[in-house]
């Protein structure tokens, strides 16, 4: 049998140890806990997000990143939506509305998360579809400002904004 190399032996032994775990919180949890959240976070884990924010190096690489991703327009990934999708003009972040409809409608507002690091990726915005589709609600989805070039406050500031729009 071949011996996995370092990176790998230690991946695939933080991700034994995480879906142990994670079954453990599934079973624990019973129905509070989706098969598809606990997914998810294996997902989280094993795309080496988490390491990258814990060491130094990687870190200052991921904010050098951070900061020419924030200076290119941003491109929506290729998502088959289901409902209805426009750009909100106007709001202090760039924001996103699903599935709007005349009248009176309830609204989300979606935060997705990334560590004021990176913008939303597939899979979140396949999930703000699913969510507008499945409550039928109108769905805000906000592109708030990132590090290293703004701190949690301007994206504080845009999130309230939007807040005060949709429900004032």
């Amino acid at each position: 049998m071949r011996k996995l190399p370092k990176f790998q032996h230690q991946v695939a032994s933080e991700l034994a140890s995480n879906f142990g775990q994670s079954i453990r919180e599934l079973i624990c949890c019973g129905q509070h806990r989706s098969q598809r959240a606990t997914f998810v976070e294996l997902q989280i884990q094993v795309s080496g997000f988490k390491q990258r924010m814990t060491d130094e190096q990687k870190f200052h690489q991921m904010l050098t990143e951070a900061r020419q991703e924030s200076e290119e327009d941003f491109v929506m990934p290729a998502v088959p939506f289901s409902v209805s999708l426009r750009k909100l003009p106007n709001t202090l972040a760039r924001t996103y509305v699903l599935n709007e409809q005349p009248g009176p409608q309830k609204a989300i507002i979606y935060l997705p998360g990334g560590a004021y690091i990176e913008s939303p990726v597939k899979e979140q915005w396949l999930f703000a579809d699913r969510l507008a589709q499945e409550t039928g609600a109108r769905v805000y989805v906000v592109l708030y400002s990132h590090l290293p070039q703004h701190q949690f406050k301007t994206a504080y500031r845009e999130i309230t904004q939007l807040y005060q729009r949709v429900y004032d």
